[in-house]
């Protein structure tokens, strides 16, 4: 189902569009917990996290790959992963450090963290079907260096 809902919606309004999106969906659904007062609410709340978090990751993974040069979209998407698992490891650990201080601030620091990532999205160049919608530049072009010619092999 999510497939063939999100290859939809994506041809609509392009990664760009998806990947803040669902980092507003986050950055609100994250910052809202202390503030809540029934668990039905932190539940419904719950829920958005996570159509929204199901919204960003596809189509960042798919923005990552638009913005690779082809030559590099392995790396770049390895790289890309890495940093990822990175924050899934070291973020847990660091927000936890600010809950003991202020478990009202932890929410809001990884809200407001989330709402920064969501303004770095909408500063980057349209791709796809919404580049001719938009009056931001268009993404340079990225030089390549040929790839070099393999050694001769000895028969």
């Amino acid at each position: 189902m999510q497939g063939y809902f999100f290859g939809k919606i994506v041809r609509r309004t392009g990664e760009r569009a998806l990947v803040t999106a669902g980092t507003v969906g986050m950055a609100i659904s994250i910052a809202v917990v202390p503030f809540l007062a029934t668990s039905a609410q932190l539940y419904a709340w719950t829920f958005v996290l996570a159509v929204s978090n199901s919204v960003f990751a596809p189509a960042a993974t798919g923005l990552v790959s638009i913005y690779a040069d082809p030559n590099e979209q392995g790396t770049v998407l390895g790289a890309a992963q890495a940093i990822g698992a990175l924050g899934r490891t070291a973020g847990p650990p660091l927000i936890g450090t600010v809950y003991d201080v202020s478990p009202v601030t932890s929410f809001l620091f990884a809200g407001l963290f989330m709402a920064i990532a969501a303004l770095a999205a909408l500063r980057l160049a349209p791709v796809g079907p919404q580049a001719a919608l938009s009056p931001a530049a268009p993404v340079p072009p990225i030089p390549t260096a040929p790839l070099p010619e393999p050694p001769p092999s000895e028969s």
